[in-house]
């Protein structure tokens, strides 16, 4: 046991408050290690918290890229009739669908970009179709100029590109450029705000003035495909 320091001492109440000042010091340390210790504890285990809900987050990411594969996301497809273009989009939340003519040199371009970027964006399924042989979808979507990418989310329309009306120089466009244009309302996922340009190079054209003047017919995939039936 600690010897308690010989004080000089000239009264009785001097030695008393000396002793007295003496234990809260000595209290005040404890209490100090004991503060430490419960907040290291408590960091501790708040880390541990965020260590679980991290892999948690991952294994569940990691089940759901797993399930989109299952769905053929990863890829760039071609459904082959309005068929299966209406079994594809019920069956993933977002896709992406390029509205093609195989006489229309622009769309070539377009399957290059969406080629790459379907490949890194498995979150979302990304089809193309033949405008000729889908009179009754082009019809329904107001598609009218070629190459039209629809992008849908649950079964809606969210966003067009029709041809050079929103993205203007379409012919000169990156693929980085194309993604983000793909990314300003939500069809696939992006890091950063999809509006503002990374890198000195990238196109500055693609504005929320531009989606807005893009003619959106908005409406169900169900919408479409019953009315088709009662065609």
């Amino acid at each position: 046991m600690k010897q308690r320091p010989t004080i000089p001492i000239q009264t009785r109440e001097e030695a008393v408050a000396a002793l007295a000042a003496h234990d809260a010091l000595q209290e005040a340390r404890r209490m100090e290690k004991q503060v430490n210790a419960a907040a290291a504890a408590m960091e501790e285990a708040s880390l541990e918290d965020l260590r679980r809900k991290r892999i948690a987050e991952l294994q569940s990411k990691q089940s759901k890229a797993l399930e989109w594969r299952a769905k053929g996301h990863g890829f760039y497809t071609e459904v082959s009739d309005q068929k299966h273009w209406f079994e594809a989009t019920k069956a993933s939340e977002r896709t992406v669908t390029h509205f093609y003519r195989p006489t229309t040199p622009l769309c070539e371009l377009v399957d290059a970009h969406l080629t790459k970027i379907a490949a890194n964006h498995v979150e979302t399924k990304f089809l193309k179709i033949n405008a000729e042989k889908s009179p009754f979808l082009c019809d329904r979507m107001d598609i009218t100029v070629l190459p039209t990418v629809v992008m849908l989310k649950d079964g809606n329309i969210c966003d067009k590109i029709i041809g050079f009306e929103t993205v203007p120089n379409l012919n000169k466009c990156s693929t980085e450029d194309f993604e983000r244009r793909l990314a300003f309302n939500g069809a696939i996922d992006y890091e950063g705000d999809p509006r503002r340009p990374k890198g000195e190079g990238a196109r500055k054209e693609f504005s929320v003035t531009n989606i807005r003047k893009s003619k959106l017919h908005r409406g169900t995939v169900d919408t479409y495909s019953d009315d088709e039936d009662d065609d």
